[in-house]
């Protein structure tokens, strides 16, 4: 790891480096503190989509039972202390300032960018519900321009080193792992590798298209509602789809779901981050039975 340059984007890695200068060189001390920062990010996230939610208590209720109570993104992601909830909490504040700030909504939007750079998929959902209002389209792409060329800018092309390696993986918790063996066995890696990410993008693409359709309708005029909606397809065709997938980033679509009426999309969420969070548990010192241990550390690109 020390030859290895961060996945994550500048603002990450800057409060990477923060939590280590405060720590005093105690590698406990700094995860501590990013634990507490990303437990702090969790919380901020719930009460911005509870606000989301509007004034129906059922849907009060149901933001904060599939977030703030929700026992799995209490497990892979607080417990687990994964740095999703910064940019998911950065991503849901721009949400709910889109409808009237949407300069500001861009800006918050790529702070998100700088954490993990998938939240990408988030500035297409917001292009997208602002697509009758060019004005203010335009300012919510200004707005993450500038907090992208802030962030990405003052650190160099090296930002997306390791992004750019990591996008070629496969989880071997995925569909895709038993495809890319085979791809494997009768072709370069690397041409394994491309193969599988081609065919993992037209997958996600075929999907989004599929739960647009089969999630809840919203108001058209309710800006903040069509984004959540769009970024929620594009979020779970992504974690259903993609090549290499971790419980956690699953996150995302929770965070969106959680807003949006109850739909059969839960129920596929549900066992997918279940499914996942056996792969992936957070300290574990057991051994697994072993056809399990066979199974789970069967090679992996």
């Amino acid at each position: 790891w020390l030859d290895t340059t961060s996945v994550y984007g500048p603002l990450a890695t800057g409060a990477h480096e923060l939590a280590v200068r405060l720590s005093g060189g105690s590698v406990h001390a700094a995860v501590l503190l990013l634990a507490l920062v990303n437990a702090t990010a969790f919380v901020v996230a719930g009460v911005a989509l509870v606000r989301l939610a509007g004034s129906d208590p059922t849907r009060r209720a149901r933001a904060a039972l599939l977030w703030g109570a929700n026992p799995l993104m209490l497990y892979v992601l607080v417990a687990g202390a994964h740095l999703d909830a910064q940019a998911i909490a950065l991503a849901v504040v721009a949400l709910a300032l889109l409808p009237r700030r949407a300069l500001l909504a861009g800006a918050v939007l790529g702070l998100a960018g700088a954490v993990k750079i998938s939240f990408g998929l988030w500035g297409l959902a917001f292009l997208w519900a602002l697509r009758r209002r060019p004005a203010d389209a335009l300012r919510c792409c200004l707005g993450a321009a500038l907090a992208l060329a802030l962030t990405y800018g003052l650190t160099g092309g090296g930002a997306f080193d390791q992004v750019q390696v990591a996008s070629r993986f496969v989880s071997p918790s995925t569909f895709w792992h038993p495809v890319y063996e085979r791809l494997d066995a009768a072709l370069p890696r690397e041409d394994a590798r491309q193969v599988v990410a081609v065919a993992a993008w037209c997958v996600i693409g075929l999907l989004a298209l599929l739960l647009l359709r089969l999630l809840p309708r919203v108001d058209a005029d309710d800006a903040a509602a069509v984004a959540a909606r769009t970024a929620a397809a594009l979020s779970l065709a992504w974690v259903l789809g993609a090549a290499y997938v971790l419980p956690w980033y699953d996150a995302t679509a929770w965070a969106l779901l959680a807003v949006l009426a109850p739909s059969v999309a839960d129920w596929l969420l549900l066992v997918h981050t279940t499914s996942y969070g056996f792969w992936y548990v957070a300290s574990r010192a057991l051994a697994w039975p072993p056809g399990v241990a066979e199974w789970s550390s069967r090679r992996a690109p």
